[in-house]
């Protein structure tokens, strides 16, 4: 069976993903390590899944590709600089997943988002989290806004009318032509809300986490099949 370690082991999403891997009858829950543990206690792990700030997780994974261990990463806000090293620390074997969101019907969410892209002329993206999240936007935020971009296949969307923001920061940031709004909300889990809208229709799709647990079955997949996902592999889908 497959043994697992758990970096951040402590944190939320830690605690989590220790208690689903210990319930699966297929793996093996092994070294859980925090923060302030050495990287060296994750020795004899098959797989290492990684929830963590973006800094820990990067000295993580050196130690885990040095070391010949697979990934799974739910950590979100690397660098493009830093996804460029990780490529290279991880050729496959050892191989890497970078999930921005494991929760499949955030996924879903996305490929549906894809396929209305090229239907509308306007398209906006708002994430809540909850208040203990550092990064702004989300990572599933961005993926989805890229996703709906590609999909457009280079067309552009109608202007922005905007000339005038009286609050700075009101129309929220741009990624790839797309604007993305951002909330964080003490109570709350997870959501995000894809508008699209063009001449007397819109449409609206949304998802909405209530418990950290929703995202235990993605993990679990991406635990299950990262040994046959040479290299680097990005999101949810190709595990699906």
């Amino acid at each position: 069976m497959t043994t697992v370690g758990v970096l951040g082991a402590r944190g939320r999403m830690g605690r989590t993903v220790c208690a689903a891997v210990d319930g699966a009858d297929d793996l093996v829950l092994g070294p859980q390590v925090d923060l302030d543990d050495p990287l060296d206690g994750l020795s004899g792990s098959d797989v290492v899944v990684v929830f963590t700030a973006v800094g820990q997780a990067m000295d993580g994974l050196r130690w885990c590709a040095a070391n010949g261990m697979h990934a799974v990463v739910g950590t979100t806000g690397f660098s493009e600089d830093e996804v460029d090293e990780l490529r290279r620390l991880f050729p496959g074997p050892p191989n890497l997943a970078l999930v921005a969101n494991f929760a499949i019907g955030a996924v879903l969410l996305m490929q549906l988002a894809e396929r209305c892209a090229a239907h509308f002329t306007t398209c906006e993206i708002t994430e809540l989290h909850h208040d203990q999240k550092v990064d702004a936007p989300s990572g599933t935020a961005i993926a989805t806004a890229r996703r709906i971009a590609a999909a457009r296949g280079g067309r552009s969307w109608a202007p922005d009318p905007t000339t005038a923001e009286v609050v700075a920061g009101a129309r929220g940031g741009v990624v790839q032509g797309i604007h993305v709004h951002s909330q964080r909300q003490r109570g709350m889990v997870a959501s995000q809300e894809v508008v699209f809208g063009t001449e007397g229709q819109w449409l609206t799709l949304r998802h909405d986490t209530s418990s950290r647990e929703s995202f235990m079955p993605g993990v679990l997949l991406v635990v299950r099949g990262i040994s046959g996902r040479p290299g680097v592999t990005l999101d949810l889908d190709a595990f699906l």
